[in-house]
C-alpha cells in the first residue's frame, strides 16, 4: 500500500489526464513537457550552467560542492519526440543532492526531425566530451529515465562495439527498452500510468524515432542485444507503469549475459514517480537508493550499505 501522499498526488495526475485533452502534435507535446519540467527554474538558475558547443548541448546541474573529476550523464524522457534538459532538471536535481555528484542533462536531438541514430551519437558524443574534460570512465555513470534509460543501454552498447571503455555503471528509472511492443498491449496500463494516453503523439513515437529502422534492432530496443561486458546496472520500475515489462525483460537479459543486475520495484506506483521527491515517501525513497548505487560506483565517500561486496557490485 502506497502513502497516502502518494496517493493524493496520483489522483492528481489522473485527474489531470481525464480533464485534458492528450498531445496530438509533436509541438504541442513538447512544450507541455518543458513547462511541467521547467517549473521550478527561479529556485534551480544558481545551480544551472548551460553548455552549447559544435558537438553538445546541454545543461550542467551542480549543488554543494562535487567532486569536478566525477559525473552523472544524465538522458531525459519524452519517448524520443520530447523532453530536454529543462524537462529534466527537477529529476537531475535530486539525483545530484543524493549522489553528491554533479549531473549534466544532455539536449541530444529529437524525432521526427532527426531519428535514430542521432540520440544515439549525441549521447556518445558526449560521453566523449565528458572524458575530454578529464573525467575518466570510473568517474563517469549513465542515467536515464523511460527512453533515456534505454539510451543509455544503447549508449554502453555503441561504446562497447567501439571498443571504448565503458562508464562505472548504469541507472535505469523505468527504461523504454522494447519498441516492438504494439500500442495495443501498451494501453492495458492507460487506466493505471496516469503519464501515459493511448490517443497522445507518444503512443506513435516509437515508429518516429526508428525511421526506416526495425525497431527490433538491438541500439533501437536494447531487450534484443547481448547485454554482456555491461558494468552494474540499477533499474527501477513501476506496478503502473506501461514500461513495466521492458524493465523485467532488460533485467532478465542482463541476468543471461553475467552482468551484475539490481531491480527495484514499486507496486502501486505509476511511472517516473521520481519527480515528486519533495512529497512523495516512496520518491523520496528511490531517489535515495539512485543516489546510494552512484556513489558507490563513483566510489563517492562510502556508501556504507554497499562497501561489503566482493565483486564491487550493488547487491
Amino acid at each position: 500500500m502506497i502513502s497516502r501522499k502518494s496517493q493524493k498526488i496520483k489522483q492528481a495526475l489522473v485527474s489531470y489526464k481525464n480533464a485534458i485533452p492528450p498531445a496530438k502534435t509533436v509541438e504541442e507535446a513538447r512544450t507541455r513537457m518543458d513547462i511541467f519540467g521547467n517549473r521550478d527554474k527561479g529556485a534551480l538558475e544558481s545551480m544551472i550552467e548551460p553548455v552549447q558547443n559544435e558537438k553538445i548541448r546541454g545543461e550542467w546541474l551542480r549543488c554543494g560542492e562535487a567532486d569536478p573529476g566525477k559525473a552523472i550523464l544524465y538522458l531525459h524522457g519524452g519517448a524520443f519526440i520530447t523532453g530536454s534538459s529543462q524537462s529534466a532538471r527537477r529529476l537531475a536535481l535530486h539525483i545530484a543532492k543524493a549522489a553528491q555528484c554533479q549531473v549534466f542533462t544532455l539536449e541530444y536531438r529529437l524525432a521526427p526531425e532527426y531519428p535514430f541514430p542521432a540520440a544515439l551519437e549525441d549521447t556518445v558524443a558526449a560521453y566523449q566530451w565528458l572524458l575530454g574534460q578529464g573525467i575518466l570512465p570510473e568517474g563517469l555513470l549513465l542515467a536515464g529515465e523511460s527512453a533515456g534509460g534505454g539510451l543509455a543501454v544503447s549508449a554502453m552498447l555503441a561504446l562497447r562495439e567501439a571498443r571504448l571503455k565503458l562508464p562505472a555503471g548504469a541507472v535505469l528509472i523505468t527504461p523504454w527498452a522494447d519498441l516492438s511492443v504494439g500500442e495495443e498491449e501498451r494501453s492495458l496500463k492507460a487506466d493505471r500510468d496516469p503519464w501515459y494516453h493511448p490517443d497522445a503523439i507518444e503512443s506513435k513515437a516509437a515508429g518516429l524515432y526508428a525511421g526506416e529502422r526495425d525497431v527490433c534492432d538491438p541500439l533501437i530496443s536494447p531487450v534484443y542485444a547481448d547485454l554482456s561486458a555491461l558494468p552494474p546496472i540499477l533499474i527501477q520500475t513501476a506496478g503502473d507503469d506501461v514500461l513495466y515489462e521492458d524493465s523485467l525483460k532488460l533485467y532478465d537479459r542482463g541476468k543471461k549475459a553475467g552482468v551484475d543486475m539490481h531491480m527495484e520495484l514499486w507496486e502501486g506506483i505509476w511511472r517516473v514517480w521520481r519527480q515528486f521527491a519533495a512529497k512523495s515517501p516512496e520518491a523520496e525513497e528511490a531517489v535515495s537508493e539512485i543516489g546510494e548505487f552512484s556513489k558507490y560506483q563513483l566510489k563517492i565517500g562510502c556508501a556504507t550499505r554497499f562497501c561489503t561486496s566482493d565483486n564491487n557490485a550493488f547487491p
